[in-house]
């Protein structure tokens, strides 16, 4: 007969952590983060063609390959919140982040 192993939940309590970051908008990770900062992820799941067209709303063109890569990077940071939707990853302000005085 197979052991049953029962694992029991425990709450860990932590502390937060708080991590401040500068950043520049001169590079791709900047320009995101600026975006991030004016709430465009805020309320709604962002597809990368939706944040590639909205820096070139603003008056950045950027190559696509770079702008997905950076936030894939930002997911992995825990900067944003990443999940899959109809086969394609979209992106929103991971809880607990916030702007210098934002929040």
């Amino acid at each position: 007969s197979e052991a049953k192993e029962t694992r029991k939940r425990r709450e860990i309590k932590m502390e937060k952590t708080v991590k401040e970051v500068t950043v520049s908008d001169a590079t791709t990770k900047g320009k995101i983060l600026t975006l991030a900062s004016e709430g465009y992820f805020n309320k709604e799941w962002r597809k990368a063609g939706e944040v590639i067209q909205k820096l070139a709303e603003v008056g950045w063109t950027l190559n696509a390959n770079v702008v997905m890569m950076e936030l894939a990077k930002l997911s992995k940071e825990g900067i944003l919140g990443r999940k899959k939707e109809q086969n394609q990853w979209v992106y929103h302000l991971a809880p607990n982040v916030t702007f210098n005085g934002k929040g």
